[in-house]
């Protein structure tokens, strides 16, 4: 079979598949999503919620004090974040969505040794630590180069001699503030010496849990959250309907655990970024969202410890 016959076979094949499948499909997700309407919605406006805080009280970028730059990008990133979350949830990919829930609270806990004290100097740490991490990416496209995984010709184009030298520069200026071993984690300056005591390179983010006391949400949730966020027979309930193994979409009671711990945790970020930044309203923004977390617990009669 000639190349033009076989793309015809499977474009037309693909062509009726679909038109049976599309509309079956399209109400099984919306027959199976009824029971969670109400916490997906709750997510939902929560989303809205944090966009209309940007847009509506949030310093006009112009005027906002670079300093606070990283702040106002993480708060966007947790909130792209919680609308991921929303987005799995939504259509049913419970197994994905844990995955940007992790990446969630570890936002939550990295902004807590952000804003814990010495904030300013801190938040510069975590932003310059972007110098750390492109020069390591250099560094390991370097090894691919020395090992001839990849050709000179390749290894060229990702990284013109311009950005090598800018990417040296910059990791130059800054390098003695992280690990020069294993420059691995932005917050390596503030721990030195306990690591040091403890014989640790850098700050695990169990280490981070610890110094906060909130090594029970990293045990109990974290753990939790990485049994579904990585590929093994542990998620075997989550791709199965029936007898069959299928990459049909499932809804689950976990709809309501990932819904609760996000909203939860995109809320302590926000109010922590809110109260640093001093907006306009600060306290009636901050109470209005407590008031938004709470009722969701409420309306649904439950929190994140009832799953756990």
């Amino acid at each position: 079979m000639n190349y033009k016959a076989v793309i015809d076979k499977y474009n037309n094949e693909l062509t009726h598949y679909t038109k049976e499948v599309v509309p079956g499909f399209e109400n099984y997700l919306k027959k199976s999503r009824k029971p969670y309407q109400k916490i997906l919605r709750a997510l939902y406006d929560f989303y809205m919620l944090l966009g209309y805080i940007v847009d509506e009280k949030f310093p006009d970028n112009k005027e906002q004090n670079q300093d606070n730059t990283p702040l106002m990008m993480i708060y966007s990133k947790s909130c792209l974040s919680l609308f991921g979350i929303y987005s799995c949830l939504n259509n049913g990919l419970v197994s994905e969505a844990p995955d940007i829930l992790r990446n969630l609270f570890e936002t939550y806990v990295n902004l807590k040794a952000i804003l814990e004290k010495d904030t300013k100097n801190r938040i510069k740490l975590y932003h310059d630590f972007k110098y750390v991490i492109r020069w390591n990416q250099y560094q390991a496209n370097l090894k691919l180069l020395e090992d001839g995984i990849i050709e000179h010709e390749d290894f060229e184009k990702s990284m013109p001699q311009e950005l090598i030298k800018k990417t040296k520069k910059e990791y130059d200026e800054i390098k003695n503030r992280y690990n020069s071993q294993r420059p691995y984690h932005w917050a390596w300056l503030i721990y030195r010496d306990e690591l040091k005591s403890r014989k640790m390179q850098n700050p695990s983010l169990k280490f981070i849990c610890e110094k906060f006391s909130i090594l029970d949400d990293y045990v109990k949730i974290y753990s939790t959250l990485s049994t579904t966020a990585h590929i093994n027979s542990n998620i075997e309930y989550l791709v199965t309907i029936g007898d069959s193994i299928t990459p049909t979409p499932s809804f689950s009671k976990n709809i309501n655990l990932t819904s609760l711990l996000a909203i939860t945790y995109c809320s302590k970020i926000a109010r922590g970024i809110i109260d640093y930044l001093n907006i306009d309203d600060k306290d009636e923004v901050i109470l209005f969202i407590k008031n938004f977390v709470v009722a969701v617990q409420e309306r649904h009669l439950y929190s994140y410890k009832d799953f756990i």
